[in-house]
């Protein structure tokens, strides 16, 4: 026979629930109807409900209300929940005369049944009752003499007695229920001793549901023990922290700072404490000094739109001359030189950043090691490159400002000598500009201030060898050497000077010495396939053309043998022999023993991998070859990347080919073929929507469109996690706020002037033309107008050769005022109307 389940009352259904949600009224009027039916059953959760409604009110600091539930809890709760109730009632009311006489029963006569978390409780009530203990019992008269020595030991760290207050609290056992308020002692005179990790290990080991436990929350932020992040703190907690680090009443504005802070209002947090406190901002080590850092430095880091806000609200600062003291305004200028150093132009970012350093030595005095320093990070922003100007992505890239990077440079080493950057920094620049006489100079005297250092030796060897002072080279590089063997440049400048300085004794038929000076080499090649310098097969090579040219011929053959046998392929072989030949055999008339060879292998099946190689081989001489022009080998790379442009590859392969070959004008149009390839099968891959943007031959810029394109194309970057996209595209971002460099005093090529006799063909009457086209033309003139010399030469050789040469020269013209009108626009819509573009 099935038995059947009593159906469940609605109503016990129902307070249960309230019971489990903490909702303590509701079930306890509940559980008052459910008594009336099965009291025996119902009465023990109606004082549940009950108890847990007097601890809500306690919490909530209803003491009235919570000791009239008390009374009627008397009516129908046993004697212990009673007394428990009570000592809670006591001890929020602060009724020391109740409170401690039951409290020291729990602990003594009741301890065996209290919890751990019972214990603590009751025990720091006695201790934070702050009023004698009666003593009725051993046990009572042990406890109140427990309680006595913490008192007095807190009263000795108040009165900064830290040696007594460990005294009072020595006789205290690691068992007795107050131990936890000894090691909280122990913390305090650590804290007050200056012994901060000692505290710190002191009030690890506290509960963190005492009252010590709570109490050391300030300590700890004090002595930076704790995990500040971005978390609400208390007000108290604050407060008690500020009058630990000796700033008293702070509490209440860090806590409206800190609250802003964390609700991302950024601005207003700062400007609560702008102004609340009169000296804020400032400088120091102390809580004024640290706050200043803190809302300064915070614009590195925050997000862009924050940070966005905090720049415009600062420079509106600035730009009102409404600086509270001169510690914000040199604030102010320091953080912005540095987060607009791209973007502001020269004059601006030198005139802001010295005004800074002036600043800084009225208040603090002269400080030339810092002053060095500051020169020197000015000079390196002012020299660093710039991409090139809008005629395509190659050519010499020019430098930010010239003028001003050498100036503040040198004003670097005069204040400081032994600052070794700022010298390096300045030889970087003189290379660029090729200002050698310069260069050397400054070299000569930094072997002499710096003779250990790596770099200046590696420099200075280097120097040498352009000069071709070998024998001088090669000993700096050997003295580089003892100072680091594991910077691969210094080997790499090793053989190249050993192969030079060989070149030199074949060419004076000193054939032993210059085999001597190229076995030198040999401990210094390695297996490494993009080292052209020091790979081996390279090194055999270049041997077996020297003695092709100069030596012994069956020697050459064997070289060139085991060359070609260590390639990794014939055309690589081939390529890097016949480009050496042309750099070795200077004087030698005829196309080279291997371009007949080289042709033919340009036929078989080419690919990008193979590409890739032979044209890091062809950049690779390029970079080193100082006796011909490449053009021959030029012109048979182009073809055999067009033509592998052609085959299959994958996107890696096409990356690296094209990062390889963007720098270099010659072969855009090759670089261009691989980046087509790519977007034909994916047209949204940001990466290669960016090179094809670098690789665009001529157009003219657009800010706000370019602008919106790269933002694009970052927003697509970002979805698709590719990071190099990312960061270039924030680069050109970036550049589009980068200011046109001054011209410097001096031109490289200041003896070539440009053509002043234009041809006829300039001056040939423009016809009237569509009024977008007619706007294009006049913002295309303008700026052609502001071009140097140099430039509109360097335009001219990279404009689009589907253009007539004829348009470039009728822009000149009209920019140079030298030509006709410019073209009065069309009625729109004429179709027989020639557009010019």
């Amino acid at each position: 026979m099935l038995s059947v389940s009593p159906a469940v009352d609605p109503l016990e259904k129902q307070a249960l629930e309230y019971l489990a949600a903490g909702k303590f009224r509701k079930a306890r009027d509940a559980f008052k109807l459910l008594c009336k039916a099965d009291r025996a059953k119902n009465l023990p959760r109606l004082i549940e409900a009950n108890v847990g409604l007097v601890q809500e009110m306690l919490a909530k600091g209803q003491l009235s209300e919570a000791q009239q539930v008390v009374v009627y809890l008397k009516t129908i709760a046993p004697a212990n929940v009673i007394q428990g109730l009570e000592l809670q009632l006591a001890a929020q009311s602060g009724d020391a005369a109740q409170l401690l006489p039951n409290a020291v029963a729990l602990l003594t006569v009741g301890a065996a049944s209290l919890a751990p978390a019972e214990k603590l409780r009751w025990a720091d009530q006695l201790v934070v009752a702050f009023a004698p203990v009666t003593a009725e019992s051993p046990e009572a008269a042990q406890l109140a003499g427990e309680v006595r020595r913490i008192h007095e030991a807190l009263d000795a760290i108040a009165a900064g007695q830290s040696e007594r207050a460990l005294e009072a609290v020595r006789p205290l056992s690691r068992d007795s229920v107050f131990s936890h308020w000894r090691m909280f002692v122990k913390g305090l005179a650590a804290f007050h001793g200056g012994q901060a990790e000692k505290a710190a290990r002191c009030f690890a080991e506290l509960p963190a549901d005492s009252v010590p436990g709570r109490a050391r929350e300030p300590y700890l932020l004090v002595v930076g023990k704790t995990e500040a992040g971005l978390r609400s703190w208390p007000e108290n907690i604050i407060e008690v922290a500020g009058r630990l680090g000796a700033q008293p009443r702070w509490g209440r504005l860090l806590t409206r700072a800190q609250a802003l802070w964390l609700a991302q209002r950024h601005v207003d947090s700062y400007k609560v404490l702008r102004d609340a406190v009169p000296d804020f901002p400032r400088e120091g080590l102390d809580a004024l000094g640290v706050l200043s850092d803190f809302y300064f430095n915070a614009l590195f880091t925050l997000p862009e739109e924050a940070g966005y806000q905090c720049e415009n609200f600062l420079l509106s600062i600035e730009e009102a001359n409404r600086a509270k003291n001169p510690t914000e305004l040199k604030m102010i200028r320091r953080v912005f030189s540095q987060l607009l150093a791209a973007r502001l132009d020269s004059f601006t970012l030198r005139t802001k950043w010295e005004s800074v350093l002036r600043e800084h030595e009225r208040t603090h005095g002269a400080n030339p090691l810092l002053a060095s320093l500051a020169y020197g990070w000015l000079g390196e922003v002012l020299g660093r490159a710039r991409r090139p100007g809008l005629f395509g992505s190659g050519g010499k890239a020019p430098l930010r400002d010239a003028p001003g990077a050498i100036d503040a440079l040198q004003k670097s080493i005069a204040l400081d000598p032994a600052n070794l950057a700022a010298p390096l920094r300045l030889c970087a620049v003189y290379e660029a500009l090729k200002m050698n006489s310069e260069r050397n100079r400054l070299l000569d005297s930094m072997t002499a201030r710096f003779p250990y250092s790596k770099e200046v030796l590696v420099l200075a060897g280097a120097g040498c060898l352009d000069r071709q002072a070998y024998l001088k080279g090669l000993e700096y590089l050997e003295q580089a050497l003892q100072v680091d063997r594991i910077d691969p440049a210094v080997p790499d400048l090793m053989v190249s000077g050993l192969e030079r300085l060989a070149r030199l004794h074949f060419q004076k038929s000193r054939v032993d010495e210059a085999r001597a000076t190229l076995a030198r080499a040999e401990e210094f090649l390695i297996e490494q396939p993009e080292n052209f310098l020091r790979n081996r097969w390279c090194h055999l090579a270049r041997r077996g053309l020297l003695e092709q040219l100069h030596g012994d011929a069956a020697q050459s053959a064997a070289l060139l043998a085991q060359a070609r046998a260590a390639s990794p392929f014939p055309a690589a072989f081939l390529l890097f022999a016949q480009t050496a030949w042309r750099s070795l055999a200077e004087h030698t008339k005829g196309n080279g023993p291997f371009e007949a060879e080289l042709n033919a292998v340009a036929k078989e099946n080419p690919g990008a991998a193979r590409g890739l190689a032979l044209a890091r081989i062809h950049l690779f001489w390029r970079n080193v070859s100082d006796s011909r022009e490449l053009i021959n080998e030029e012109n048979w790379l182009r073809h055999y990347l067009k033509r592998a442009a052609k085959n299959p590859c994958a996107r890696d392969e096409a990356r690296q080919l094209v990062e390889l070959l963007e720098p270099h004008p010659a072969f855009s149009g090759e670089a261009m073929a691989f980046v087509s390839m790519v977007l034909k099968k994916d047209p949204a891959d940001p990466l290669f929507r960016l090179y094809e943007d670098l690789l665009r031959p001529f157009r003219l810029r657009d800010p706000e469109n370019d602008q919106n394109r790269l933002l694009a194309i970052l927003d697509e970057a970002t979805r698709r996690g590719d990071e190099k996209a990312v960061q270039l595209a924030r680069e050109l971002l970036a550049d589009l706020n980068v200011p046109v460099p001054p011209k410097p005093d001096w031109d490289e090529d200041e003896d070539e002037e440009f053509d002043e006799d234009l041809p006829d063909s300039a001056n040939f009457p423009l016809p009237p033309m569509l009024a977008e086209d007619a706007e294009m033309m006049k913002a295309l003139v303008a700026m052609l107008a502001g071009m140097s010399d140099k430039e509109i030469r360097r335009a001219r050789k990279t404009f689009p050769k589907d253009v007539p040469p004829e348009v470039f020269d009728v822009l000149v013209a009209l920019a140079t005022g030298r030509g006709p009108s410019l073209p009065l626009p069309a009625p729109s819509g004429d179709p027989n109307q020639m557009n010019l573009l």
